[in-house]
């Protein structure tokens, strides 16, 4: 199976990372697989197009060496403000050895349930998946076409390749999306009627007012 490839090289000396991103350079490092860190710098560019790629596993080549790592991204560290990569971790895979890796889940077809009323809602829209690297997909799809009002599509209803499972079996339980009606909210009283309602009552008040004045001029 091939893979995308990037092109990383080693991380230079005495430059601080953000004056590597002020030149349009991202550091990463490259752990895992029992061996130790490298750490590594990839053009911000590049990087992008990778994080915003459907892919989930790449294949790492630094500079010159013949030698490739299989890897897929583990964490992304963002500025706050920008929301701009400025770090990432990779994490080596092996060929021979079963990995956890987060996949998205496509949704194919309109539920026959919008058709009738009904607004589709999502719960997850990914899921981790453990088997061998080459194994692992790109995406899951899930087919939303038969889904009626009222009805639930859950993550066991999604066909896993061969050799490919759930990380966590309860999450075969797990609700992926829903089609219910919409609730229509009551309608509250308008101001008017309560303007209406509240001199209705001053009203009231000033006719009892009214009578007990003339109560004690009687009396008197």
């Amino acid at each position: 199976m091939s893979y995308e490839s990037l092109q990383a090289d080693t991380r230079p000396e005495g430059v601080k990372p953000v004056q590597m991103r002020k030149q349009g350079i991202i550091p990463i490092v490259l752990y895992g697989a029992n061996e130790d860190s490298i750490s590594l710098a990839i053009t911000e560019s590049l990087l992008m197009r990778t994080l915003s790629s459907s892919h989930n596993i790449f294949e790492i080549k630094i500079g010159s060496e013949d030698t490739k790592y299989l890897v897929n991204i583990d964490t992304v560290q963002r500025d706050p403000v920008t929301r701009r990569a400025i770090h990432v971790a990779f994490r080596r895979l092996r060929q021979d050895q079963e990995a956890k890796i987060v996949v998205p889940i496509h949704f194919d077809g309109r539920p026959e349930g919008e058709a009738q009323g009904g607004v589709t809602v999502h719960q997850i829209d990914e899921i981790e998946l453990t088997g061998l690297p080459h194994n692992i997909p790109e995406k899951l799809t899930l087919d939303l076409t038969d889904l009626q009002v009222g009805e639930s599509k859950h993550l066991k209803d999604v066909t896993l390749p061969a050799e490919v499972r759930f990380s966590n079996e309860e999450d075969a339980e797990k609700v992926v999306c829903t089609c219910n009606i919409p609730k229509v909210k009551e309608e509250e009283p308008v101001a008017a009627e309560e303007g209406e309602e509240a001199e209705g009552e001053a009203a009231a008040g000033e006719a009892a007012a009214g009578g007990a004045t003339e109560e004690k001029k009687e009396e008197k």
